[in-house]
């Protein structure tokens, strides 16, 4: 699968899971800091139950089934954005090779499919 597809997939699963978080946690309101946020805990997404953890302004969460990760290190508000840590780490916890990552998001940058706003990207079409 090209990276390209990849980021399409992560972009989709990282929104489903801000989704439901926020469907679960309807009082949490701090999306800037997290302040009101919790800890860690549990939610249920596309069938799996999927832990989280708070860390700094980001959240780990983590597939109890298969241990893909998805860290939303910032802009927890925003989750159509990513960054190049955030995709290697998705990649990794497939057990995906990494090692093009960088340059094939800096060539869809230039083929204009990808945009970078303040150190993050964000995909042009998500179809």
């Amino acid at each position: 699968m090209k990276t390209i597809d990849m980021i399409r997939k992560f972009i989709c699963l990282q929104s489903g899971l801000m989704s439901e978080f926020r469907r679960q946690f309807p009082d949490c309101q701090d999306y800037r800091f997290l302040l009101d946020f919790p800890k860690k805990g549990h939610i249920n997404y596309g069938g799996y139950e999927w832990s989280f953890i708070k860390h700094g302004a980001g959240l780990l969460f983590v597939n109890q089934s298969n241990h893909q990760e998805i860290d939303i290190n910032r802009s927890a508000s925003n989750p159509i954005f990513f960054d190049i840590q955030r995709i290697k780490q998705y990649f990794e916890s497939q057990k995906m090779c990494s090692n093009c990552i960088e340059d094939d998001i800096y060539a869809a940058i230039e083929e204009g499919k990808v945009i970078e706003i303040d150190h993050e990207y964000k995909l042009l079409k998500l179809k």
